[in-house]
């Protein structure tokens, strides 16, 4: 039975890892309703019922900034706690090294948009950067090791 300290690790991990899916569907809606909404004569979507495309904007950045933080925990723990939880040291592995880029591309998304004020596009594209940097580290260890590794 795995211990407490693994468990947490475990849930805050599969949180931030939720939350990030649900903000880069979110980034992809948003640059869809911006679209939509520069494209004048287009009738393929009423824009009429959602709220603001900055408010949506705002929301985004508030799912990602908790995502960040809980995805901050999820690496502390299991930096500190890989011992206990894994019995072994913290290896480098494809799965820590792309955790932690993606750790890296959403901290300067959140000091782009603190400093710099980056939205719209800008802002959609670094959120799917990291998004799929997480995502090669939580289930692309398989695609990684066979493919890019060259591993059966």
């Amino acid at each position: 039975m795995p211990g407490l300290g693994f468990q947490l690790h475990f849930l805050t991990a599969m949180l931030a890892y939720s939350l990030f899916t649900l903000s880069a569907l979110h980034a992809v809606f948003s640059g869809f309703c911006r679209t939509q909404a520069a494209s004048a004569g287009s009738h393929l979507m009423s824009l009429a019922s959602l709220p603001p495309i900055l408010t949506m904007e705002a929301l985004l950045f508030r799912m990602i900034l908790v995502a960040f933080c809980l995805l901050t925990l999820a690496l502390v723990s299991g930096v500190i706690f890989s011992e206990a939880i894994f019995g072994k040291a913290m290896a480098f592995d494809h799965k820590t090294l792309f955790a932690f880029a993606s750790w890296g591309i959403f901290a300067a998304l959140l000091v782009g948009r603190r400093v710099y004020g980056w939205r719209g596009r800008i802002a959609l594209r670094w959120t799917l950067a990291g998004f799929m940097v997480l995502f090669l580290a939580y289930i692309g260890s398989r695609f990684v090791a066979e493919v890019v590794l060259g591993r059966l």
